[in-house]
């Protein structure tokens, strides 16, 4: 799969969280993108936490939740048409060993975006 950088526009609300990833508001989707609307941004990121398989980490999304959350977004893409760009996908600490399953996601679930953040703690990653 090809990188690509992200351009973000003016004005746009970035890296929004949802509900599934267990540490945000039980705020329905639907009242980020009104909210947004409200602010006249031009378009909405959302980029819940990636689940990884057995559900291993706290504070993310369980991989159970993942087509519910594709579903949802892509439901909010029709609902909103002409009224906002919504853009839906993940954001993941690199771990290595999971650079391919991350990358199958986004692929298999067609996601706008996957942010990889890269963190270097004691040299944990090489």
């Amino acid at each position: 799969m090809e990188l690509q950088t992200y351009h973000p526009i003016k004005d746009e609300i970035f890296h929004v969280h949802t509900f599934r990833c267990g540490h945000a508001e039980e705020i329905p989707d639907r009242k980020y993108v009104e909210k947004a609307i409200e602010l006249g941004a031009p378009r909405i990121v959302f980029t819940d936490h990636a689940p990884f398989p057995g559900n291993p980490f706290g504070n993310r999304m369980n991989i159970e939740d993942l087509p519910e959350y594709v579903e949802a977004m892509n439901e909010l893409k029709v609902g909103f048409a002409g009224k906002i760009e919504i853009l839906a996908g993940l954001e993941a600490e690199y771990l290595p060993g999971f650079h391919k399953y991350l990358y199958s996601l986004k692929k298999e679930y067609d996601l706008d975006i996957l942010i990889l953040v890269y963190r270097k703690i004691n040299n944990w990653y090489k």
